[in-house]
Order: C-alpha cells, then structure tokens, then sequence
C-alpha cells in the first residue's frame, strides 16, 4: 500500500450529510456542501505527477476554450484501466472535472477513500439510516456530487460529477 496524502488532522474529520430525498430510492442523495466543496482540494497536475501516482499515466491535449476562442486551454488525464481523473487547465485556473477511481490512494477530504467500511462512512458523515451499495453525495446547488459504490460493505469506487462551465 502506498503512503496516503491524507494528514492527521484530515483522518478525525466528519461531515453533516443531510438526506434530500427518501433513502427507499435508488441512489439515496445527501446534501454535505463542507465535503463536496473540497474533496478534491489536494489534487492539483503537480501532485499526481508525484511518485504517489505513478500508477497513473498522464497525457495532455489542447482544447478551445468556449469562452473565449482565441485561447487555448489544457486538459491533463491521470489513468490507467481502472482510474481516471481529469484537470481542466484554463488561463487562470485548473478544475477537476472527471474523478472516477477505485485505488486506496485516492483519497478524498477527510481520508474518505475506497476500502473504507459502510460503517466508518456513515460515522463520517453522520448517516444514521442504512447505507446501500450506491450513494450520492453533493452539494445544495446540484452542481458536483460524489457517488460511492459499496461492495462486500466497503467502498470499492467513487465517480464524481463536477460541473464546469
């Protein structure tokens, strides 16, 4: 195994999920703006081309930036058969907009990460109902949500929707 980003500090925190609709429903959605906001806060290009990450490999293409046309931005991919996330590199900016993985080293805020248990992720967010073998967790504008994929009672992959302008 490798050495997790995740600090001490980061290990003890916990989160306040509030649930938006009935957990009878396919993929129960909890509404946790603290997390969703900076879950990926540690992940920058420069991180995941560290020695952590040399599982995954990195390529870059050029795109058009939609806003203005005569700029061109930089979309880096950190991959290999089962990982896949993705940086948006503007002028001014770097946005996560693809987080889809199952390697323990990926780690979320709050060391929230797969391998972790259905009980340690309902500790962490304080989820008191039953947790399924799909959650959502997101933000109250519905702009980015985490999804967790649970099996054997642990995590084993968490893809993330972002929204990108």
């Amino acid at each position: 195994m490798g050495k997790s980003l995740a600090t001490s500090s980061e290990k003890a925190v916990s989160f306040q999920a509030y649930s938006l609709c009935d957990t009878s429903v396919k993929i129960p959605f909890f509404e946790c703006n603290n997390f969703v906001d900076n879950a990926l806060n540690k992940y920058t290009i420069e991180v995941l081309g560290n020695k952590e990450f040399k599982f995954l490999k990195q390529s870059k293409r050029t795109v058009t930036n939609i806003h203005q046309i005569e700029l061109r931005d930089t979309i880096y991919t950190f991959s290999d058969k089962a990982n896949k996330i993705q940086i948006y590199r503007a002028k001014h900016v770097d946005i996560i907009y693809e987080f889809d993985v199952t390697d323990t080293k990926c780690k979320l805020l709050g060391n929230v990460g797969t391998g972790m248990t259905k009980a340690e992720f309902s500790n962490k967010f304080n989820i008191l109902k039953p947790v399924k073998n799909k959650i959502k967790i997101g933000n109250s504008n519905g702009t980015q949500a985490f999804t967790f994929y649970f099996n054997n009672n642990k995590i084993q992959r968490i893809n993330a929707l972002l929204y990108m302008d």
